[in-house]
Parts: structure tokens; C-alpha cells; sequence
């Protein structure tokens, strides 16, 4: 048996409060939303770091973190059931975008596909939180690099 396998109502219930943002609950039939919790939580301690300077040391070199953090407060926005997107995580993604960018371009500036694509992926995230003229702005950006 794996951990897909098994689905626990009082487990799910547990994992889908804590995914709750605002009030806002997500799907119901949700099949791992405790895997997103997991991500979410993992990587929301890496890119942080709390400025603990045994673990900026190590996070400063974590590129990657910071996009998939980004990502996944986008698949969480996607979970919740509300006519609204959440404004917390909409906060949440600018900031991881924008830290995103601003490490690319201090570490890799000569590779214009990848900052075209984290233009892309910003600017989609702006549109599932409907944000679309900056959504516009950044594929603009995107075409530019």
C-alpha cells in the first residue's frame, strides 16, 4: 500500500484545514493534498530560512526552491474552492516570483530561455489569480527576453 492508497476521512480532513487560506477550504476530493501540504511546508522553511545563518548558507544556493515554492502556492490557489482568488497567496507568489527573477538574473543572466519561461509561469500565475494585465505585461517580458 502506498500513501495514495489510503484516505482516512479524519486524516484528509486534518490536511485539507490546514490548506485552508482565509477561511477558503480547498476541494473535498482532493486525492494527495497532503503531499502539497508537505511541499508547501518543506519548501516554505528552504526559501525562508528564518535568516539563520547555518541555513542561508546552504538556502542561498537552492535556485530552484524558490520557483517551485512559487509553483506550488499556484497549485494551492488552484485547490481552493472560492469565487475569489486568496490575496495572502497572491502576496505570497509576487514575492516568490520577483525573489525568482532577481537571484536568475544575479546568477545566470546569459540564459534568456529560462528567464522567458519564469516570465511565462509568473505571468499564467497572474492570470489564475486574476491579475490579467500584469499576466499581459509579463508574457510581453517573456517574448523580450
Amino acid at each position: 500500500r502506498t500513501i495514495t492508497d489510503r484516505r482516512h476521512t479524519k486524516y484528509h480532513n486534518a490536511v485539507l484545514s490546514e490548506l485552508a487560506v482565509d477561511g477558503m477550504w480547498p476541494c473535498q476530493v482532493a486525492e494527495v493534498p497532503y503531499l502539497l501540504l508537505l511541499a508547501r511546508s518543506i519548501l516554505s522553511h528552504l526559501v525562508s530560512a528564518d535568516g539563520r545563518p547555518e541555513l542561508t548558507v546552504f538556502t542561498s544556493k537552492l535556485f530552484a526552491a524558490t520557483c517551485w515554492s512559487a509553483r506550488a502556492m499556484v497549485a494551492h490557489e488552484r485547490l481552493l474552492l472560492t469565487n475569489e482568488p486568496s490575496s495572502k497567496l497572491w502576496d505570497q507568489v509576487v514575492v516568490a516570483f520577483e525573489r525568482c527573477i532577481a537571484e536568475y538574473r544575479k546568477k545566470d543572466a546569459e540564459n534568456s530561455q529560462l528567464l522567458a519561461a519564469l516570465y511565462l509561469e509568473y505571468g499564467l500565475a497572474s492570470y489564475h489569480f486574476e491579475h490579467g494585465k500584469k499576466g499581459k505585461k509579463l508574457f510581453g517580458q517573456a517574448l523580450e527576453a
